[in-house]
């Protein structure tokens, strides 16, 4: 997304009306769903007001996606369900297939709720470089309420807790997740209000030969073998992030 004043506008005030230092703004105005951080230039985005088709679909056997109206989207008139059947242990996500991204740092953001039966939720960033693949995840466990990233080995490390996020069985939790993919390193996690500094920290990385492609991923996790329905909204992929 462009920043700054346009060059054929005016900076200072008009009659009635001021030019806009920021053209996030007019954009969130004109109805885009890059209303919560709005750094980095947006490669894709959706909230879902055309169907789901442009994202995939993975999970344990029998999952389930729809595509849902009512009260339960972050904005607009649509958001996808994601649902686990009784006594199915597992996760279910959607995932987003780009292009090799150009060497910046980028960013994943996603709007996801809170139900009593969904153990984890995650922000998955990976990049497939032939011979290589990077890891940037950040889970956010519900049970516990706690942030956790992956380390270079594939553990997993505690940054934030005692978060208190109230489950309202709608998309009201953002987070965004930014990694710097030439470093190899995360850089940020932003849960609704929270920025977390993740400096210096490194990606996990493994061996994989695959062809070379950008995958952005939000994931849910059930507890306990329950019958699972969550929901996400406001998927949005970026570039050029700022450090």
């Amino acid at each position: 997304m462009a920043h700054g004043s346009p060059d054929w506008g005016w900076r200072g005030p008009k009659r009635t009306t001021y030019g806009l230092d920021d053209m996030g703004e007019l954009a969130v105005r004109l109805g885009s769903p890059v209303l919560y951080d709005r750094r980095g230039d947006v490669v894709w985005m959706t909230d879902f007001r055309h169907g789901w088709g442009d994202v995939a679909g993975f999970g344990t056997a029998g999952y389930e996606i729809r595509l849902l109206t009512g009260y339960y989207p972050r904005q607009g008139a649509y958001c996808v369900g994601l649902y686990l059947p009784l006594l199915v242990s597992g996760s279910v996500g959607i995932v987003k297939y780009l292009s090799y991204p150009v060497s910046s740092l980028v960013g994943l953001e996603a709007t996801v709720d809170l139900p009593e039966t969904v153990n984890y939720w995650g922000w998955h960033i990976l990049v497939r470089r032939g011979l290589t693949e990077l890891r940037a995840y950040v889970h956010y466990n519900v049970v516990t309420d706690v942030l956790e990233y992956q380390t270079t080995l594939g553990a997993w490390v505690e940054f934030a807790s005692d978060l208190n996020l109230e489950a309202l069985g709608l998309c009201a939790v953002t987070g965004k997740l930014v990694a710097d993919i030439d470093a190899e390193q995360y850089i940020r996690f932003i849960l609704n209000e929270v920025e977390y500094p993740l400096p210096g920290i490194a990606c996990y990385i493994q061996g994989a030969v695959q062809p070379r492609r950008f995958q952005a991923e939000v994931e849910a996790w059930n507890v306990d073998d329950d019958a699972m329905e969550t929901h996400v909204d406001s998927v949005i992929v970026t570039q050029n992030e700022p450090a």
